[in-house]
């Protein structure tokens, strides 16, 4: 019996051992901190850490951060860019053309990663070590500790490898101000030849940024070509007064070339209502609008009297290259009381966009077409290689089983006042989609989202059109979550 109890204690021993190390290997990389590194002309702060999903962070003060799904497993990688030598990203910028700046970037980056690497395993197995010594005093809980942290250190590493996907800096997830978000994600590819006009360091860290990935000259879309076309999507205002201030911001940040609203800016189609569409007329762009079901005869006057608003109802506008079509929602249902959720209602949306259908393929070159209710999105495919809608407040996209992408847009009023009825403000919800002038396609877009009512800080996702016309956001029609109680629904 008293091998057994040996065994025992043996046993024991090595789990005790394992359990310790591994919280001390935990403990040494969070107290190993960052590493100082010259990436270019930049200085960075490189830090791996634990963490329940895999991603890289990009700090960038004071413009806020991104966020790149760059692999799995259980470590993050954040880099805070430090400093810039304005003079240095220049002349860099100037001499070494674009690939003696990736190559130069990509071994800068190389080694600032093994830098990290190799002192955060240091420092997991120094915790490990310690932590294990101290607590058990035992040689055969210290040996099981260290090595559970060696074989977690390679298992995690090996993990990170297989799963890297470098193309992730192609769909970055910023969160900072709103004024902030176009200099990080919307001009990302165009700063090399523009880096004046961002002034001082801010120009260095964004394009050099882009740069750390090695992917330079591989980003989807330079957002001030001639050949693309920046289109503001925003729907469902539902008379949100605040909406206009930033929809004006958005539009002049990211210098977009035309405005498309999906319905609903009103709530009860009344004239007293009129006076908050004032905003309309000082957006400083062509503004395209398709009556919703809370828009009334009266609100679609209204909107038509300003001179930069064109109400599309069976008719189509060409607005810097890119031709647009759509109708106008058949229903006024301002509330619950007077909605109409019976199959007849179902008919009047389905007979009115194939109407609209009917229309836009006797019009040859139509590139969007604009309805508000995604119910008739089965029937619009295929006309066009864009379809945009609203009235869910909730964002999503598809693409169509003919071939359309598909957008449905959240609430950019944040719902309006109805807002305030849930226990949660509902998120105000924009799109800027990129649009390909020759082909008429989308080929990115950044979806922006406010946190609701007092929202100040923006989080801006940029998301690209595959070569086969999908996105790693796809959901299909039947994934679309229609918001709970919680989050008033559409009326």
């Amino acid at each position: 019996m008293a091998w057994h109890h040996a065994w025992t204690r043996t046993s024991v021993a090595v789990v005790v051992g394992v359990l310790l190390g591994l919280l001390g290997g935990w403990a040494g990389v969070l107290l190993a901190g960052a590493t100082t590194e010259h990436v270019g002309p930049l200085t960075i702060q490189t830090e791996l850490a634990p963490s329940w999903g895999g991603h890289t962070q990009i700090e960038l003060p004071p413009l806020g951060s991104v966020q790149l799904a760059t692999h799995r497993g259980p470590v993050g990688l954040t880099a805070t860019v430090e400093s810039v030598d304005v003079t240095e990203a220049t002349t860099w910028l100037t001499n070494a053309g674009a690939q003696g700046i990736q190559d130069q970037v990509a071994a800068d980056v190389r080694s600032a990663a093994e830098h990290a690497v190799e002192r955060s395993v240091v420092a997991a197995l120094l915790g490990a070590f310690v932590v294990t010594a101290a607590v058990t005093r035992r040689r055969t809980s210290v040996v099981a500790g260290v090595v559970a942290v060696t074989l977690a250190c390679a298992g995690t590493g090996l993990v990170a490898v297989r799963t890297w996907d470098a193309d992730a800096i192609r769909e970055p997830t910023f969160t900072g101000a709103l004024t902030n978000a176009p200099r990080v994600v919307a001009d990302l590819s165009a700063i090399p030849d523009n880096l004046d006009r961002y002034g001082t360091e801010l120009a260095g860290l964004v394009d050099n940024v882009a740069a750390l990935s090695g992917t330079l000259n591989n980003l989807p879309i330079n957002p001030d070509a001639s050949g693309t076309v920046k289109v503001l999507h925003v729907s469902d205002i539902h008379l949100a007064v605040q909406a206009w201030p930033l929809i004006r911001e958005v539009a002049a940040q990211y210098h977009v070339d035309v405005i498309v609203d999906t319905g609903d800016v009103a709530d009860h189609g009344t004239a007293a209502e009129n006076a908050a569409l004032a905003g309309i007329g000082g957006l400083g762009v062509p503004y395209l609008f398709v009556k919703g079901n809370h828009d009334s005869a009266v609100t679609v006057a209204k909107v038509a009297s300003f001179p930069n608003a064109t109400v599309l109802d069976d008719s189509r506008k060409t607005v810097a290259g890119l031709t647009f079509a759509g109708a106008g929602d058949p229903r006024l249902t301002p509330d619950k009381s007077t909605r109409d959720d019976s199959s007849v209602g179902d008919t009047e949306v389905i007979a009115s966009a194939t109407t609209l259908a009917t229309y836009v393929a006797s019009q040859p070159g139509v590139d969007v077409v604009l309805f508000h209710d995604p119910q008739a999105a089965g029937v619009l495919d295929g006309t066009a290689p864009t379809l945009l809608f609203g009235h869910l407040h909730v964002r999503s996209t598809w693409l169509g089983d003919k071939g359309s992408r598909i957008f449905v847009q959240g609430s950019t009023g944040g719902a309006g006042l109805r807002a305030l009825q849930g226990e949660r403000p509902t998120p105000v919800m924009l799109s800027v989609l990129y649009f390909d002038r020759a082909t008429g396609k989308v080929t990115a877009f950044d979806d922006i989202t406010l946190g609701g009512l007092g929202t100040t800080s923006a989080q801006v996702q940029r998301h690209t059109v595959r070569a086969d016309g999908t996105t790693s956001v796809d959901q299909t029609p039947a994934d679309v979550v229609v918001p709970t109680t919680s989050t008033p629904v559409p009326q």
